[in-house]
């Protein structure tokens, strides 16, 4: 065996078989979620805007302080191409699950499986993959976040720096993963704090070690920013919220978690589902309780453990105090997946102790696991289901886009080089506003969107419908709109309008002054 043979060997055999199963479980459950998505090309408006050139989103992205996109995003080629993409993403979200597993030191092989495959099915991970053209970006920017809890709670000389410049790069990605890196930090102080591992001199340090990695990261976050980007970023420009919305913002918190695992109409759970994420609940404070009874702790470490679950409660939903944006993205949602995480967690942590108590140790960890792959099977359905809709979405955009087409070209004085200015914007709902309806309500938790809303932004500055017709289409007429920057480009349009009906009725296409106006609802 030569020398690097050796190495790997030696390498492969130190990765604990939690770790391998964790990587296993993310794995292979991620394909089964996503593998759809990854063998199909089903744009979204983003993907539509960026999938043919990457440097098409890096004056955005640079705009918007993602300064470390472009350079991640690159090395997947300047297309979006789902197979080597989605690929990628999976391979990033299996090596987070194993350093989170090890972070966590989780004994149970059985619960690091669940603990990766919930990671790589999540509902915003579905909805992070309907931006595939940048995907890798992020699920490099999850693995980041990850990494650097793991150098935080490291022992090592050089740690505290590398966790910084990971925490950094993160945020050069994506700014909404950083609860997960905080989120991570207090269930391994939980965890240590249970077993007796940690005293209340080393949480403190630990606490201010944390603090002072998140200041230093986000304060070269902002100086790289300044350097990197043209202008003032969307992230850059907040500041955090007034104290007078501290209410709203923890309400608005606890009701897009609460959608997750409860609320029928965000159409994740049925009723069956939200029952067994109830009993997997239920079932992990009784775990915490008895935990917690064993330990015979006394009243200032209760103190002190009911500031390390808020510390953990309150990182999973940072990212709506980080900011005073009101709309808060799908992708900013996925550190609330730590909350499952931290059930299975604690199911690890009876599961492992030696005795005879079987109801503790056996059955009340044995419920948790099966609810678990239960809300993973539910996940990786959603997610399939979740793309069968984008499928339809496009066929829908493609086919109504093929009638548009052929009506403009048929309309009295068409040519294949006059300027098209859309009034309004098309919409699927006026033609059959009943399966419109039936279809494409209920999308919130995986990021889908409907064809109308992917039609809807043909009225904006931001133009993607364009590029579809370009891309799908091959169809290259330069189209305006009377909004945003194009409004004053046109002069008398109020007056146009009001002479003309609205889509597919006669009268809807006129031309006039050399443009053909096509006027829709």
């Amino acid at each position: 065996m030569g020398f690097i043979d050796a190495g790997i060997y030696d390498w492969f055999h130190k990765i604990r078989s939690s770790e391998k199963g964790a990587f296993l479980g993310a794995l292979i459950s991620g394909l089964a979620a996503h593998g759809y998505m990854i063998a199909n090309k089903l744009p979204n408006h983003d993907d539509m805007h960026y999938g043919f050139d990457i440097n098409n989103p890096v004056n955005s992205l640079y705009g918007m302080s993602r300064w470390a996109m472009p350079f991640v995003c690159d090395l997947s080629g300047k297309w979006s191409v789902p197979w080597l993409i989605g690929l990628t993403c999976i391979m990033f979200m299996s090596i987070s699950a194993m350093f989170l597993v090890r972070i966590l030191d989780m004994k149970s092989t059985f619960f690091a499986v669940l603990t990766g495959s919930l990671m790589a099915v999540f509902p915003s991970t579905t909805g992070t993959f309907t931006y595939m053209a940048i995907a890798d970006g992020y699920f490099f920017a999850i693995l980041l976040s990850f990494m650097s809890a793991f150098f935080v709670v490291s022992n090592r000389k050089w740690s505290f720096w590398v966790s910084i410049v990971c925490m950094t790069l993160s945020l050069g990605l994506y700014q909404a993963y950083l609860p997960l890196c905080v989120g991570v930090v207090f269930l391994y102080m939980i965890k240590k704090f249970f077993e007796r591992n940690i005293e209340l001199d080393g949480l403190m340090k630990l606490t201010v070690r944390l603090g002072v990695i998140i200041v230093l990261s986000i304060a070269a976050y902002f100086m790289l920013s300044k350097i990197c980007t043209v202008g003032r970023g969307r992230f850059d420009g907040q500041y955090g919220i007034p104290i007078s919305s501290i209410p709203y913002q923890i309400k608005t918190a606890l009701y897009n978690l609460g959608g997750y695992f409860l609320l029928n109409h965000y159409g994740v759970s049925s009723l069956p589902y939200a029952v067994i994420f109830g009993v997997m609940c239920l079932a992990a404070v009784m775990t915490f309780a008895y935990i917690v009874r064993d330990q015979k702790r006394g009243v200032k470490d209760l103190a002190v453990l009911v500031f390390l679950m808020g510390g953990f409660a309150g990182s999973t939903v940072l990212i709506y105090f980080m900011s005073s944006i009101t709309y808060i993205h799908i992708l900013m949602k996925y550190p609330f997946v730590m909350w499952l995480i931290e059930l299975i967690m604690f199911a690890d942590m009876v599961s492992d102790k030696d005795g005879r108590l079987f109801f503790t140790q056996k059955f009340l960890p044995a419920m948790t696991g099966i609810c678990a792959a239960a809300l993973s099977w539910n996940y990786i359905v959603i997610a399939n289901h979740t793309y069968l809709k984008m499928q339809l979405a496009d066929s829908q955009v493609y086919g109504y886009s093929v009638r548009l087409i052929q009506r403009i070209e048929n309309c009295d004085g068409y040519l294949s080089d006059i300027p098209i200015v859309f009034i309004g914007a098309p919409s699927i709902e006026q033609d059959n506003s009943e399966f419109s309806q039936r279809l494409w309500n209920g999308d919130e938790i995986t990021g889908i969107l409907s064809p109308d809303i992917m039609f809807g932004l043909a009225a904006t500055a931001y133009n993607s419908y364009e590029e579809y017709l370009q891309q799908r289409l091959g169809w290259n007429h330069k189209i305006y709109r009377e909004y945003a920057d194009f409004s004053g480009n046109i002069e008398g349009l109020e007056k146009i309008r009001d002479q003309m009906t609205v889509y597919p009725d006669k009268g809807c296409m006129e031309i006039y002054d050399e443009m053909l106006f096509v006027r829709f609802k």
